[in-house]
């Protein structure tokens, strides 16, 4: 059965739905929720970049499973075909990149504009607030595509986690969720980096 992966987790699409890990309610500049190092939240890869790479072959061993990514176009100002050429290169056959920018905006950036909705009296919301419109696209594909399992690349030390899982689990209660990060013992980008060249991996 296929896996749905939002690998840039973040959500802001990536390869495996642009796994996502980064660092703070506003500094996920590279929009991918995978994050910036910037970012204390919990991303920290950019669409279809090195952590998404890593989790793509990851679940195929792992799990040996088909995986379906998704990468979520929301305006995060970064060309997100890479992404594809990323995903075809790691043998994945459905590959998802949807443009969100006009659902996000109507829907998440102008209601959180009219409620004057503020981190902490300070920061406004822009990765969180794309967070559950990533998820809400990730269980649809996930229905699409019959896959019986998501994934993302948020951290396991941030928010992030917590906004997709839980926005997947209100859609589609009892969905499996994989959360590499919390799975592996890739925990430095130097594992990472052994990673791929033990699997010719190309990032």
């Amino acid at each position: 059965n296929p896996f749905q992966v939002d690998t840039d987790a973040d959500g802001y699409g990536d390869v495996c739905d642009e796994f996502p890990n980064d660092v703070s309610e506003n500094a996920d500049s590279d929009g991918d929720g995978i994050g910036n190092n910037a970012d204390t939240d919990d991303d920290n890869d950019n669409s279809g970049g090195l952590d998404t790479s890593v989790i793509v072959r990851w679940l195929q061993d792992t799990y040996d499973c088909e995986v379906v990514t998704f990468t979520a176009d929301i305006g995060q100002g970064e060309e997100v075909e890479p992404a594809r050429a990323k995903a075809e290169a790691l043998g994945v056959k459905e590959i998802y990149i949807d443009d969100l920018r006009e659902e996000f905006v109507r829907d998440f950036v102008f209601p959180m504009f009219r409620a004057n909705t503020i981190y902490e009296g300070e920061y406004l919301l822009g990765t969180s607030i794309a967070r559950p419109l990533i998820a809400k696209r990730l269980v649809e594909i996930a229905n699409e595509t019959g896959a019986d399992a998501i994934s993302h690349g948020a951290t396991g030390k941030g928010n992030d986690q917590i906004r997709f899982e839980l926005g997947a689990y209100a859609l589609k209660p009892g969905i499996q969720v994989i959360a590499p990060w919390r799975e592996w013992d890739l925990n430095s980008r130097e594992s990472l980096m052994a990673y791929c060249a033990e699997r010719s991996i190309p990032v």
